[in-house]
């Protein structure tokens, strides 16, 4: 493996957020709209036609992902999905103080536990492929993901914040086409950007420009970025010296305190699975055109 499919693979195993700011979640009619427009709402004056095509390519983006989070029947993990297209979409956490954010997904948590405690079948942490923890999830957006997986204002329990650095960390990975998902669906994943490692980092650089101001505040984000920054500038520059130094290395191999891929974990990483024969075609994704420089 090459040091850049080293640094891929820790990069997107340490997405565990380490320093605090405030989350919410609650209903919001506008939801729907957000789902298409991300964090900003219609602009006078707007674009038809880009805003649709946008809503297209978030659509298939959202499908794709949809058989890496399965959920109990009846239950939903769209926000989870989204988030892979589109970090940056508020729906739990829209309008909400970062304090009111994390308050929010205490309750959304404790309702969830209590609708599968009623439901006769109480929330198993190592329900098969995830299942559980993906409904518990579910409708909580990234701002709210990285609200539990930080702590903020101490509500959360440890299980609780590294289901939520999990799946922050999954979604980041699908979003680069690093697979992690459940077992099952593993030989049906197709790296979009297989052989393009500058596609992939600059899909990986938009997908942190796209976070949350609070997560974008952590030391983890700042290092996360500066990795990528880095990969950029030695695939532009390979003759200068963009070392990636150690200590961030060991920063970046940190892990969330997920158990290894087995039969009872419901994730695993792999990266630029491609099956020819049986893994449905992967949307199209146009990287950003940014550039660290």
């Amino acid at each position: 493996m090459n040091p850049l499919s080293n640094l891929l693979n820790t990069f997107t195993s340490a997405y565990k957020s380490v320093d605090a700011a405030s989350r919410t979640s609650a209903s919001s009619p506008n939801a729907a709209s957000a789902a298409v427009t991300g964090q900003d709402e219609k602009a006078p004056g707007a674009d038809s036609l880009t805003l649709s095509s946008t809503a297209v390519e978030l659509s298939q983006k959202t499908s794709y992902a949809a058989p890496y989070f399965p959920t109990r029947a009846n239950m939903s993990a769209s926000a989870l999905m989204m988030a892979v297209a589109n970090p940056g979409l508020v729906s739990s956490s829209k309008g909400l103080s970062f304090a009111d954010v994390a308050t929010a997904a205490r309750k959304s948590l404790d309702d969830k536990y209590a609708q599968m405690k009623a439901s006769g079948s109480p929330y198993d942490a190592n329900s098969p492929e995830g299942r559980d923890t993906n409904s518990l999830l579910g409708d909580l957006d990234r701002r709210s993901l990285y609200a539990i997986s930080s702590n903020q204002g101490g509500l959360f329990t440890k299980d609780e914040q590294d289901a939520a650095a999990n799946a922050m960390s999954q979604q980041i990975s699908l979003a680069i086409g690093i697979y992690k998902g459940p077992s099952s669906q593993a030989g049906n994943f197709v790296d979009p950007y297989a052989g393009n490692d500058a596609a992939r980092l600059n899909a990986a650089l938009s997908f942190l420009t796209s976070v949350s101001p609070e997560e974008r505040n952590s030391t983890t984000w700042l290092q996360q970025r500066l990795a990528v920054e880095n990969g950029i500038a030695s695939i532009k520059n390979p003759a200068a010296d963009n070392k990636i130094p150690a200590t961030l290395f060991e920063v970046l191999a940190q892990t969330s305190d997920e158990p290894d891929a087995d039969d009872e974990d419901p994730t695993q990483i792999k990266a630029g699975i491609a099956n020819n024969t049986t893994a449905a075609k992967a949307p199209t994704i146009n990287p950003t055109k940014t550039s660290a420089g």
